[in-house]
């Protein structure tokens, strides 16, 4: 199967995982668009709606540009973590008039790098241990294309 026939999901490099955080989220660089320009340079209250190490889909209340740079505040159990981001899509996922954004991290506080990707790591673990059995499955099945048949 070639990379143009391969499905969006299928070329990830991490899955992502389902999870709704509470994230505030402040518009930084609107690449001159008129208007997101426009809109107040606060931070706005917002939710995840999934999450991997290298982005996030997050509900953001309206249409974005590609390319604009967002700064991002997690609300972990227990902690905050600060990062920056990049929109590299935003649609109306349901048809519903409700935006959601597809996010790149770019960066993150500096020394909050290992709590951050602790806290990623611990939405891994609870979702793989919530359903084991379809994930040892998957995983079987994927160390079997690795491993020579006789």
């Amino acid at each position: 199967m070639t990379t143009s026939n391969k499905s969006f999901e299928e070329r990830r490099r991490f899955p992502r995982l389902k999870v709704e955080v509470e994230v505030e989220v402040k518009i930084l660089d609107d690449i001159g668009d008129s208007k997101t320009s426009a809109v107040n340079r606060q931070f706005e209250q917002r939710k995840t709606k999934d999450i991997s190490p290298l982005g996030v889909c997050v509900e953001t209340g309206r249409h974005i540009p590609h390319g604009t740079i967002l700064e991002l505040r997690f609300k972990f159990p227990g902690q905050t973590s600060h990062g920056l981001g990049r929109v590299v899509w935003c649609r109306d996922l349901e048809g519903n008039g409700v935006f959601y954004a597809g996010v790149e991290f770019l960066a993150v506080a500096q020394g909050k790098i290992d709590e951050f990707a602790n806290n990623i790591a611990h939405f891994y673990f609870e979702q793989f241990t919530a359903d084991k059995d379809k994930h040892f499955n998957f995983l079987k099945e994927l160390m079997a294309k690795f491993i020579p048949k006789k």
